[in-house]
């Protein structure tokens, strides 16, 4: 289990070990439930009770810019105000700068938060020297804390923005703070949190990077999420949290149905067109999912497979008794993959050139990523996830891409969930399911596809048109070689990609050669020929 876990739990259950994957998900929804924060009031008041609950905030960057005159000033110097009049529409709340020399009778300019801030990989972010950036590293001479213009020239080549000190005349371009300059420019990074309004007791000596605020890298959700499924015959002490669910979808038999979980399976077993495709095909008629968000990283995503190797940033200063979380139901399909098929595929590819490409790019991949994180222990094919993977990935995909051209469904309302081997233990499941919470997810549109004869046309269509790519040759022909990192093949956003919140991998391990042919070589196709 997670050691995050813990602090959410009941009192009741510290001090033992949970394990049962349903507990986990109860313990977090009765936090959720019970702890969140809430007052109901229909207050105007800005500074009444109401604003005192809650998720608190604050203003970052502390550096505003006036939209008329340029003025670079720290917020509590008095330079710049604020006004939020109506308590239920913040979007209206904002600074202004209202000593502007260059202001029009009757109007307030606008004071916008400076543009750059620091940020490193240990997760701190912190304002940019403005002061000591402008100055080289020093103080103005004249003033201590003196006001800033911040010229911002536009341009094609990056940040063309000159900073000037309105007391010496210093002047600097935000260039220098950029790259391997700003590696030797800036100083130390001081391990803030600002969320937390506080400092790492341990510091920071890392180098800082310098970003435009709301940078995409800036801030990625690290999330935990989970189905409620019952319990199964099988030992509940999982290893992780998929093994519960493949344990309840590989039964024999089906569960006792419910409100959170109804599965189902046709009475004929596999549709006969289907039956050297798939081992088992499961209707999920009804499916809760609970999402929790757990913290959060800078600069890089959250690895799931390797939760150590990005530093995660807790949501609070103490253990928290509550995260952000939510349910969603919904339906899917299940289909399991014969283990016969995979394991003659697996050794037939093992040895091949396109497998070892791909191997090679994901020991470049984790080096150009973990491997100044990591010290002497990097391993460059640490939780390399094998051919297995690639080819229930990439078959998923296929899927979901046909079921939403085919079938109505946005390919964003849709998510995967993989089931590849653990261990000894041999698994090859793919389980396609709705996770948006609205009403498309709950009306039996994705389960009917599992009826015998529309999966069969679906998969079908899915396996034909694997074969081209309008980017063919390009995407046929592609392999990752060096000095590439990127961790997939004959795959691009014409016939394998698919939205981000709908792959589990972020559209990494993919290609089609390992499940379809797209040459005259069809020797590492796992399904060389139609059904």
């Amino acid at each position: 289990m997670e050691s995050w876990i813990e602090p959410l739990l009941p009192t009741s259950g510290r001090g033992r070990r949970w394990r049962d994957h349903r507990q986990v998900i109860n313990a977090i929804l009765w936090k959720l439930r019970t702890g969140a924060p809430w007052l109901q009031s229909n207050e105007r008041d800005p500074g009444g009770p109401a604003s005192r609950v809650g998720v608190p905030t604050m203003p970052f960057p502390g550096w505003l810019r006036c939209t008329v005159c340029n003025l670079l000033a720290p917020l509590e110097g008095g330079a710049f105000g604020f006004e939020n009049s109506n308590a239920r529409q913040p979007q209206d709340a904002h600074f202004y700068h209202d000593t502007c020399p260059k202001k029009k009778t009757g109007k307030r300019p606008l004071a916008i938060p400076a543009r750059f801030v620091l940020t490193c990989i240990g997760g701190h972010l912190d304002e940019f020297p403005w002061v000591s950036f402008t100055h080289r590293g020093g103080t103005c001479p004249d003033v201590a804390q003196p006001s800033l213009l911040m010229d911002d020239r536009g341009g094609n080549l990056g940040a063309n923005v000159e900073l000037q000190c309105r007391r010496c005349g210093a002047k600097r371009n935000i260039r220098e703070a950029a790259g391997a300059r700003g590696e030797r420019n800036l100083p130390p990074c001081r391990g803030r949190h600002p969320h937390l309004g506080c400092f790492d007791p341990a510091g920071c000596t890392r180098d800082p990077k310098m970003l435009v605020i709301g940078a995409s890298n800036q801030w990625f959700a690290d999330t935990l999420a989970a189905l409620a499924v019952p319990k199964t015959g099988a030992s509940t002490d999982a290893p992780d949290l998929l093994t519960p669910e493949w344990q309840i979808f590989t039964e024999p038999g089906v569960p006792d149905s419910s409100s959170d979980f109804t599965l189902r399976r046709d009475r004929g077993g596999v549709p006969g067109a289907l039956k050297e495709i798939f081992a088992d095909v499961v209707h999920a008629e009804r499916l809760r999912e609970v999402r929790a968000l757990v913290g959060f990283t800078r600069l890089d995503a959250p690895d799931p497979e390797e939760p150590g190797a990005v530093q995660r940033v807790r949501l609070a200063r103490d253990a928290p008794t509550w995260v952000p979380a939510s349910e969603v139901r919904g339906e899917g399909i299940f289909l399991r993959l014969p283990e016969d098929l995979l394991a003659e595929w697996e050794q037939r590819v093992k040895d091949s050139d396109a497998l070892q490409a791909h191997r090679e790019a994901y020991a470049r991949f984790r080096a150009n990523r973990y491997s100044d994180r990591q010290g002497q222990t990097f391993e460059p094919m640490k939780r390399w996830p094998g051919a297995r993977y690639i080819a229930l990935h990439t078959l998923s995909h296929l899927l979901i891409r046909t079921i939403s051209l085919e079938c109505g469904y946005s390919a964003a309302s849709l998510s995967e969930r993989l089931y590849p081997s653990q261990g000894d233990d041999p698994r090859a499941g793919i389980l396609i399911y709705t996770a948006v919470p609205d009403a498309e997810g709950t009306l039996g549109g994705l389960v009917s596809l599992a009826e015998p004869e529309p999966l069969t046309r679906l998969v079908r269509r899915a396996l034909s048109e694997a074969r081209h790519c309008s980017s063919d040759p390009l995407c046929a022909e592609r392999l990752p070689e060096p000095p590439a990192d990127f961790v997939h093949g004959a795959a691009c956003h014409v016939c394998l990609f698919v939205s981000e919140t709908t792959c589990e991998r972020g559209n990494r391990f993919l290609d089609r050669r390992f499940v379809v042919p797209i040459d005259a070589d069809a020797s590492l196709a796992l399904y060389p020929d139609l059904p």
